[in-house]
């Protein structure tokens, strides 16, 4: 009486087949991600590794500016608040447009000094605020170091 095979073994070496793919799928996605991590070593310079935190203060700010109120106010009343949040050594613009069906046509730019960004890196955002009255704005901002 014959001897019974364990599956996927026969004389034709089809266990050998199944390791072989095994192996060749664990090659392909080893490649993979030394591709992506190649890539990621490659597009690294100091100048996005700076961008990063400087967008989280653009955004930490237009959101503590939501918080106070402050998109509520005028144009100065803005500005005044801005000024006390902003580090001495950035400026900053903000573009203020109504979403509500009433102010459809308000529209308001905030800076914090006159000073134009050239030749620097400046980051970009956008988020929706809302005022206490429920009014909501679409809150742009533009942030670059002095």
């Amino acid at each position: 009486m014959m001897a019974k095979q364990p599956p996927f073994v026969d004389s034709s070496g089809t266990k050998a087949m199944v390791f072989s793919l095994d192996a060749a799928i664990a090659v392909s996605i080893a490649a993979v991600l030394m591709v992506s991590a190649a890539v990621a070593i490659a597009s690294y310079t100091p100048e996005t590794a700076s961008a990063v935190p400087m967008l989280k203060l653009g955004y930490d700010v237009v959101a503590v500016l939501e918080q106070q109120g402050a998109f509520s106010k005028s144009e100065e009343g803005i500005k005044d608040d801005l000024l006390q949040l902003l580090p001495v050594n950035y400026d900053m613009r903000l573009a203020i447009s109504s979403l509500n069906q009433s102010n459809a046509t308000r529209y308001r730019v905030v800076e914090s000094t006159g000073s134009n960004p050239s030749n620097r890196f400046v980051g970009a955002g956008e988020m929706v605020a809302t005022t206490s009255g429920l009014e909501h704005h679409l809150v742009r901002f533009w942030i670059w170091v002095k």
